[in-house]
């Protein structure tokens, strides 16, 4: 049976399973052989609804029985703001990934500065992407010609969460900044594996999912973890990436959704909603000059 998904006006972490519930099963299995994703009401999506519908894509593309497809306006179409969205989506890479062409939307679009282009990571990939592609991206951001080790430290991490919890060990990657808003700083991580209260449950199997992700946030504690890397994953984000507030970590997996700051888990619970995998939301405070501490200052920006 064909579904027909209408993507909700504005997408964002707080409504992305409206749409999951109707597309993946706890078993990660598709629910149909044939999708269609209406995106002509979006009027705005967060960088974490456009991370979601990406890997939702992706991994729907793996399964050869699977047809998959995404429905636009005509260009030029549709209300102001759904153009708008739809020009942000182009120029951020999303729809190369499904039309299997450029210019799908707009004409000769180009990828904006503020944005760090939307794409699948392979595990083994991410050391040169953070090192080339996320880091010039930060500096272009901030204006500062830094490291950033803190941030690379922790979504190195991510990673070596999707290595130990993913079975594809590829995850999808997102991030934007938004200099009229705050200047609100955004990356968004998601893979679709087993989840960690999932694998966590192998040795703790009476603890509820939101349980199981504070007891993985424990020093010490592992799922499987890399080599020489045993029980420090996640505390490692926690510290490198909240600590004295630089940041915020919102993390969702399986049924299990955690809000994270200042090295503290503020919120943590157990929902009704199923999350294939991990997502990680990541909210930079780039006024925050505890982000800075501890690195040098090149003269020059090499890009």
């Amino acid at each position: 049976m064909s579904i027909n998904i209408i993507v909700p006006s504005q997408l964002n972490r707080f409504n992305i399973h409206s749409i999951l519930k109707d597309i993946i099963s706890p078993d990660l299995k598709p629910k149909s052989n044939e999708m269609s994703f209406d995106l002509t009401q979006i009027t705005w999506m967060d960088p974490a609804g456009i991370v979601a519908l990406f890997n939702i894509g992706k991994w729907l593309k793996e399964f050869d029985e699977v047809k998959a497809t995404f429905s636009i306006a005509q260009r030029g179409t549709g209300s102001f703001k759904n153009r708008r969205a739809m020009e942000f989506l182009e120029d951020c890479g999303f729809f190369e990934a499904f039309f299997d062409k450029k210019d799908v939307y707009k004409a000769h679009h180009d990828y904006r500065p503020t944005s760090l282009p939307i794409r699948t990571l392979a595990v083994s990939e991410s050391y040169t992407w953070r090192q080339n592609t996320l880091k010039h991206w930060l500096q272009t951001c901030t204006s500062r010609n830094l490291e950033f080790s803190s941030i690379q430290v922790g979504v190195e991490e991510i990673f070596n969460n999707i290595a130990d919890h993913s079975d594809k060990k590829i995850g999808c990657v997102f991030g934007q900044y938004f200099p009229q808003n705050k200047d609100r700083l955004v990356i968004a991580i998601s893979d679709f594996g087993r989840g960690i209260p999932t694998v966590m449950r192998e040795k703790y199997s009476e603890l509820k999912d939101h349980e199981l992700l504070v007891k993985a946030l424990e020093e010490g504690v592992s799922t499987q973890s890399q080599p020489g890397n045993r029980g420090a994953g996640l505390p490692n984000i926690v510290r490198s990436l909240t600590a004295r507030k630089v940041g915020t970590v919102h993390i969702m997996t399986n049924y299990a959704i955690m809000t994270i700051r200042d090295g503290k888990a503020t919120s943590c619970y157990t929902t009704k909603n199923f999350y294939p995998g991990t997502f990680f939301e990541i909210e930079i405070d780039i006024h925050n000059e505890a982000l800075y501490e501890g690195e040098e200052e090149d003269d020059f920006l090499w890009f």
